[in-house]
């Protein structure tokens, strides 16, 4: 029997929740059979073990530093400690699901010839950055320029377009560049009558709402929609919002500080008539969002400003709602949602993102993770 190992160096309660969870679905399906064990934070595996239930996988809690406010020495001490463990352990592959600079550091030092998998999040996106030498941004491109690589490493980017524009930013070493697409757990469908005969209708954004996504552009979207007088649209935000909040908004949002909980989450995202996301063209070249996933498991058609990664899933995913060049074109839409020009269109959507769920199920992402490995 195999033995695999996934260590979460990072992540408490619902941080990467949706991710881990679905992610372990597809190593569960890939090495059936094998064993599995999953070191991570006590409160993120408390959750994890009510939804997954596998003879095959032990959860084991350890100490996971908080990165936002624990000594930064201390941080770098524990997980080298954590993988000097792994390292001395008969195992046939490590996944980890995090990776940061220094990871790949440590792993170079240790792991001589177990296989090791560093899942490439949205630390990629340094490279279209410019950063201080005291910024962990600097040292991911650092990493990546002076070869850290080993014939024994792996990297799991989220996105077919993710792994070309990495290979395009890098070169070399391709073929240790897996592409599998973000993993989610196949939502039971809704009604199929929505939109047919309503006036209102309701448009959101959805995950944490911040600066660099333009996620305050939802206040100048409600500026033109009071503008054209569009009362049968009503504007929300479901998720943690860090972005100032003008007074008298009409806006509904969740004022938090902290993420909310899955439940809640897909209760007020299934009110939701259309998704709407403000992000920047630039973004996404070299992370994934996973709110797109949360728009398209919820069956919610999508508004966005294009990007590399909405392009590609779009593309896999047909017609599952509209891309627009600008923030104009994207207004404009939503007056034509106002008059109901759209609702023959949003069945089509509806039909479309349904049969999407399915392209992003761990058991059609653990197929294609297989054929690569």
């Amino acid at each position: 029997m195999k033995m695999i190992i996934v260590y979460e160096p990072w992540a408490h309660e619902w941080m990467h929740y949706q991710f881990n969870k679905n992610f372990l679905e597809v190593l569960l399906l890939t090495y059936k059979g094998e064993r599995i064990s999953y070191y991570g934070s006590l409160d993120q595996i408390v959750l994890l073990e009510k939804e997954i239930k596998n003879e095959n996988l032990e959860f084991i809690p350890i100490y996971i530093p908080d990165y936002s406010k624990d000594n930064k020495v201390c941080i770098l001490l524990n997980e080298y400690r954590n993988l000097r463990k792994f390292s001395k352990l008969k195992i046939d592959g490590l996944f980890i699901t995090q990776t940061l600079p220094h990871t790949m550091y440590f792993a170079k030092k240790l792991f001589r010839t177990q296989c090791v998998f560093f899942v490439m999040h949205a630390i990629l996106d340094s490279f279209n950055r410019l950063s201080k030498f005291y910024k962990i941004d600097y040292y991911t491109v650092f990493a990546f320029k002076y070869r850290l690589h080993c014939e024994n490493f792996k990297y799991i980017v989220l996105g077919d377009s993710i792994k070309h524009n990495l290979i395009n930013k890098i070169g070399g070493f391709k073929d240790s560049i897996i592409s599998i697409d973000h993993p989610y757990t196949v939502t039971e469908s809704l009604a199929d009558d929505r939109l047919i005969n309503k006036h209102e209708y309701l448009i959101g954004g959805i995950g944490v709402a911040t600066y660099a996504k333009n996620s305050d552009n939802i206040f100048d979207l409600e500026q033109f929609v009071l503008a054209q007088g569009l009362f049968n649209i009503h504007l929300f935000h479901i998720g943690k919002f860090e972005c100032q909040i003008p007074n008298n908004t009409l806006v509904t949002l969740n004022v938090t500080n902290s993420l909310i909980v899955e439940d809640e989450f897909i209760k007020q995202t299934r009110l939701l008539d259309y998704v709407v996301f403000f992000y920047p063209e630039s973004s996404y070249k070299l992370g994934a969002s996973g709110a797109i996933f949360d728009a398209i498991m919820n069956e919610k058609p999508i508004l966005a400003i294009r990007n590399d990664f909405f392009s590609y899933i779009f593309k896999k995913s047909g017609n599952i709602g509209y891309l627009f060049d600008c923030f104009e074109d994207l207004a404009y839409c939503v007056k034509q949602i106002s008059f109901g020009a759209k609702k023959e269109e949003y069945q089509l959507q509806v039909t479309n993102l349904r049969n999407a769920k399915y392209l992003f199920s761990p058991l059609v992402v653990a197929e294609n993770f297989k054929r690569q490995l």
